[in-house]
């Protein structure tokens, strides 16, 4: 951007609809994907919003106003102190969404917020003079979806008017889940209205914590990078952590990777706290996809997540393997280093140790029988007689009956000998 504004103020650059269309299309070039990331996103229908998208923001241009944006802070702190107050409500498992009752409406609930959501990134980017392309239906992860093509708002010279198209749709989502909370407390318990207000809100603020975050790519991210004027922010984020530890941990012959100071320090910070969230994220998406493959299908269940996480995850365990690789083939340079030699021999001892002193217990989930080793039991069985049994278990197991007829005219004692202990 600051070259741009450089080369315009110079004369050298011409701003016309081509050049828009050009710089459109090199934002829309994407990488070869795989089979696996090409079902993960499959797109089902595409439109141009044209007139129907220049109503609506003409209907909303006598509220971009700080009247009503006030009016709608008042509305999300009423909503969030409700939330706050009852969040025992609005608190769920994830696995008690998947149920027939709810998952319909927790379906129908995100894609209705979704479209919402990216209806206002749309509208806000078109009240600033930007064009959206293309607007549509989408399967995210077998999920559908809405999207909007707001590349435009990158060509925007003014970086609130960027940050207010990034921010409309996480705003709007604010204060529809704001008033789905207020409807919810002031409508009676267990109506429809009121239990569809609770799954709202309870989608609302789920999807608001993530798309908040900006450890993961969206429009919490969208607006850290472009408040820092740092585009793709991760990707060279990550590339300089990568290019870091290759040299100084690894020892590898690379060419360092020029960043100023202040980049940097936003590099390792973000990269470092952005991998911890991701492998944590993907840990637990992994653990919960797989507690409900087993609880809906048991091991055939894991078998077959298990295949497809194998399918997904191919790409990656191939580039990990390349990397190994190569590392050892630098292996015979590196280890001329004494220091490097020893500092491998202590991270080898030390996990050593690790692995073989620190206790890793086994725990078993489900319901458990725990049953004696040895019983020895004295009942009245359905026949009148008077059964004792004698049973063993472990490497050697013994089953012995003992069967006393007792007759109604006797009176007799009984001695029993304890057997077990």
């Amino acid at each position: 951007l600051e070259f741009a504004a450089l080369m315009r103020g110079q004369g050298f650059l011409e701003e016309t609809s081509a050049d828009a269309a050009l710089t459109r299309s090199h934002l829309g070039v994407a990488p070869k994907q795989t089979l696996a990331e090409r079902l993960l996103f499959i797109k089902l229908g595409v439109f141009r919003p044209g007139r129907f998208l220049n109503v609506l923001a003409s209907a909303y241009r006598p509220f971009h106003r700080p009247f009503w944006f006030a009016v709608q802070l008042v509305i999300m702190a009423i909503g969030v102190a409700l939330l706050l107050a009852h969040r025992a409500t609005f608190t769920v498992d994830p696995i008690s969404l998947f149920s027939i009752s709810s998952v319909a409406i927790v379906v129908v609930s995100l894609f209705l917020l979704i479209a919402f959501h990216e209806m206002a990134h749309a509208v806000v980017c078109r009240h600033y003079g930007g064009e959206v392309r293309e607007m549509g239906f989408l399967l995210l992860y077998f999920q559908p979806c809405f999207y909007a093509d707001i590349s435009d708002a990158w060509l925007f010279q003014k970086k609130r008017h960027r940050l207010a198209v990034t921010l409309a749709g996480l705003w709007s989502q604010t204060v529809v889940m704001a008033l789905a909370v207020i409807v919810w407390r002031i409508t009676v318990e267990g109506t429809t209205i009121n239990q569809l207000s609770r799954m709202i809100g309870i989608v609302c603020w789920i999807t608001l914590l993530f798309n908040f975050n900006p450890l993961i790519k969206l429009d919490g991210y969208y607006l850290l990078s472009d408040w820092l004027d740092i585009p793709n922010l991760r990707q060279k984020a990550f590339s300089y952590l990568k290019n870091a530890l290759q040299r100084r941990v690894f020892g590898w012959p690379v060419e360092k990777v020029a960043v100023t100071a202040r980049e940097r320090r936003i590099f390792l910070v973000y990269a470092t706290f952005s991998l911890a969230f991701s492998l944590f994220l993907i840990g637990y998406v992994v653990w919960l996809a797989a507690r409900l493959a087993i609880t809906a299908a048991g091991g055939t269940g894991l078998i077959l997540f298990l295949g497809l996480l194998a399918v997904i995850l191919r790409t990656t365990a191939r580039n990990l393997g390349r990397g190994i690789v190569r590392h050892f083939v630098f292996m015979k340079s590196l280890l001329k280093s004494p220091v490097r030699l020893i500092s491998y021999i202590v991270v080898f001892v030390a996990v050593l140790v690790f692995v073989l002193t620190v206790p890793f217990p086994h725990r078993v989930s489900g319901d458990v029988l725990v049953q004696p080793i040895a019983e020895f039991s004295v009942a009245l069985n359905d026949f009148g007689l008077l059964e004792s049994v004698f049973r063993t278990g472990g490497a050697s197991p013994e089953n012995k009956s003992n069967f006393i007829q007792m007759m109604s005219n006797e009176a007799t004692a009984l001695q029993i000998l304890p057997r077990v202990k």
